[in-house]
C-alpha cells in the first residue's frame, strides 16, 4: 500500500508524494513507535523505502516505496499484485502532475460491493473522476456490483487494465483477444471516429507501468464472435496524454482536434439539411406537392456542366417560382406553377389545380 493514517493528527500520508523524497526517516521514527496505521484494518504498518527485489522466474524487479502490514493479516491492502501496485503509483505520478492535491490515492468507500480501495480518485468542484486498475479477470457477480454502486453515486468510472493483459493477434495490431472481463468493461467515447460512422464502437484502456505508456484501443467492434475484436490503437506517453475537463477521460495527442473536426464537419451537414429540408417544406402552398419536383429541380440543374447553379439557386426556385414555364393542361405560359417538369420545361399551373 502506498498510503497510512497518522494516528496521532488523523491525516493520511501518501508515501509517493515528493515531499517524503528525502523526509524517509522521519516516517520510519513514526512507524516504529507504532503511529502509521492501515487506513482499513487500523494495524501499524511499516515503511519500505523500495529498491531492487529478487522475485524468482521474474528475475529482478523494482518496487517503489510503500508501507507493509507489520503482521500479515486479512486486510484487502495486503493482498494485491505487484502488478496493480506498480501501475497504481505510476498512474498516480501522472495524475498528481495534473491536478496536484485533488488526487486522492487508495480511496476508501463506504461499501462491501467495493471490496477493495480505488486505485485513483480525482474531485473538481462538484465532479468525481474514479480510476480502476485490473490486472486480470473479474467475477461477473463482483463486477456487476462494482459497477452499479458506482455509476448509482454518479462517479466517472475508468476502467484500466495492465498492459499484460493485452492480447494482440500477432498478424495484425488491429485485432485484440479480448477476455470476457475486457468485453464487459468496453465504454463509449466521443473520440471513437471513424470514417463509416456506422463503425463506431467501444474504447479500452491499458497501462504499460514499466515505459510508462498507456494503449488505448478505439472503435472496438466484434469481428469474430465470441473474443476477437477490430479497432484501432493508440500509444502515447503518460506525459503527454491530456485528461478530460468533463469526465476524467484519458485523451491521446490529437484526439481531441480530430472530433472538434469531426463536430464541425456534423454542424455543417446539419444546416445543409435543415435548409434543404426548409425548401421542401416552403416549396408550394399545397400540402401534396411532390418533394420528388424539387429533386427534379436539383438535379437538373446540377447535371448541367458549367452552369454554374448551386443548391442555394435550386432553394431560390422552388420556393419562389420563378421560372416561366407552359402548362401541360391550359397551354399558358406562367411562373405561377406547382409541379415543374425541367425535363420538357413544363408544369402544371395554380389556375388549373385539381384539373384532370
Amino acid at each position: 500500500m502506498f498510503k497510512s493514517i497518522n494516528k496521532s493528527s488523523g491525516r493520511p500520508i501518501v508515501i509517493l508524494d515528493p515531499q517524503w523524497d528525502r523526509q524517509i526517516d522521519v516516517l520510519r521514527t513514526l512507524a516504529n513507535q507504532n503511529l502509521l496505521v492501515c487506513q482499513e484494518c487500523n494495524q501499524p504498518v511499516r515503511v519500505r523505502a523500495g529498491g531492487e527485489l529478487t522475485a524468482g522466474r521474474e528475475g529482478k524487479r523494482f518496487i517503489r516505496r510503500h508501507f507493509a502490514h507489520k503482521n500479515k493479516l486479512n486486510c484487502t491492502y495486503g493482498s494485491e499484485s505487484y502488478k496493480i501496485l506498480k501501475a497504481r503509483a505510476v498512474l498516480y505520478d501522472f495524475l498528481y502532475s495534473k491536478f496536484g492535491d485533488k488526487v486522492t490515492l487508495e480511496k476508501s468507500f463506504n461499501d462491501e460491493r467495493v471490496y477493495r480501495s480505488i486505485d485513483c480518485w480525482v474531485e473538481i468542484n462538484d465532479k468525481i473522476f474514479a480510476y480502476w486498475i485490473l490486472d486480470g479477470g473479474m467475477k461477473a457477480q463482483r463486477r456487476e456490483d462494482l459497477s452499479a454502486i458506482l455509476d448509482k453515486n454518479g462517479i466517472n468510472i475508468h476502467w484500466i487494465f495492465d498492459a499484460s493483459v493485452l492480447n494482440v493477434e500477432d498478424c495484425d495490431e488491429r485485432t485484440v483477444n479480448l477476455s470476457t472481463t475486457e468485453r464487459y468493461f468496453m465504454r463509449s467515447s466521443q473520440y471513437d471516429i471513424t470514417l463509416d460512422k456506422w463503425k463506431v464502437g467501444k474504447s479500452l484502456h491499458y497501462i504499460d507501468s514499466d515505459n510508462h505508456k498507456l494503449i488505448t484501443y478505439r472503435t472496438l467492434r466484434l469481428e469474430h464472435a465470441p473474443q476477437q475484436y477490430g479497432g484501432h490503437s493508440r500509444c502515447s506517453m503518460l506525459d503527454e496524454l491530456l485528461v478530460s475537463p468533463a469526465k476524467g477521460e484519458f485523451v491521446h495527442p490529437g484526439e481531441h482536434q480530430l472530433f472538434k473536426e469531426y463536430q464541425e464537419k456534423e454542424r455543417i451537414r446539419n444546416e445543409l439539411k435543415k435548409k434543404q429540408d426548409n425548401s421542401f417544406n416552403s416549396y408550394s402552398q399545397f400540402d401534396f406537392v411532390s418533394k420528388r419536383s424539387v429533386d427534379f429541380v436539383y438535379d437538373s440543374l446540377s447535371c448541367q456542366q458549367g452552369s454554374g447553379h448551386k443548391f442555394s439557386d435550386v432553394q431560390d426556385i422552388a420556393v419562389n417560382d420563378s421560372v416561366m414555364l407552359k402548362c401541360k393542361i391550359c397551354g399558358e405560359m406562367t411562373d405561377s406553377w406547382w409541379m415543374a417538369d425541367f425535363g420538357d420545361n413544363t408544369c402544371k399551373c395554380k389556375k388549373c389545380y385539381g384539373k384532370r
